[in-house]
């Protein structure tokens, strides 16, 4: 099992599978990025399907799933598990290639344009915070219900003093956590949440 502080980015599904794959590049991490292809690979993760089901599941047509689906082919996120000859055409069963997705500091630093490298992963990040932040607008009802419940809040942001050893070793506790937890499974009443964690160094101004 690779060690936390050996990812430099990961996204991870809890679904019991816990395989993880690692990424070349960091197109493939855009990839990742769209909330809509991380719904569309949550559902493949658990079940093989067709762009078919896939819009029934998410309650949306057919033809824009097409590019989404491509994109996350060709990105090496999905595979194609079944094909079959219908009406003329060939209907393809796609799979999750693994459930979680990380990029190595080797492929990040491989880049000959650091600068550019660094923007590039600064939209990574930004398009991962816009999406979580469009799903807490979409679950707006759901988190109003949870709230009169007392439950835990829904936005945390803690700033921690440390060597980098020191927040390393914080970030790797996180991790086999939240590894712990998704190995344990969910037996009944379970709902799906999303916890979304940048690790980044502050600069004084």
């Amino acid at each position: 099992m690779r060690e936390a502080s050996d990812d430099f980015i990961k996204i991870c599904f809890n679904n019991g599978m816990l395989r993880n794959k690692t990424v070349k590049n960091l197109d493939s991490v855009r990839a990742l990025t769209h909330p809509l292809r991380q719904k569309i690979l949550g559902l493949l993760i658990d079940d093989p399907l067709t762009i078919r089901e896939l819009a029934e599941k998410l309650g949306t047509k057919v033809h824009p799933l097409y590019h989404h689906v491509r994109v996350l082919h060709d990105s090496g996120m999905i595979r194609v598990v079944s094909r079959r000859q219908t009406r003329g055409a060939v209907e393809r069963r796609y799979r999750a290639t693994a459930s979680s997705f990380s990029v190595s500091p080797a492929a990040v630093l491989a880049s000959p344009d650091q600068r550019k490298t660094g923007a590039r992963l600064a939209g990574i990040a930004g398009e991962m915070a816009a999406g979580a932040v469009s799903e807490i607008r979409r679950q707006g009802d759901r988190i109003l219900a949870d709230a009169r419940e007392g439950k835990t809040p829904l936005v945390s942001q803690v700033r921690v003093r440390g060597s980098k050893a020191e927040v390393d070793a914080l970030r790797d506790q996180i991790h086999q956590l939240l590894d712990a937890f998704q190995r344990q499974g969910c037996n009944q009443g379970c709902d799906e949440y999303e916890l979304t964690l940048f690790f980044y160094p502050r600069r004084e101004s």
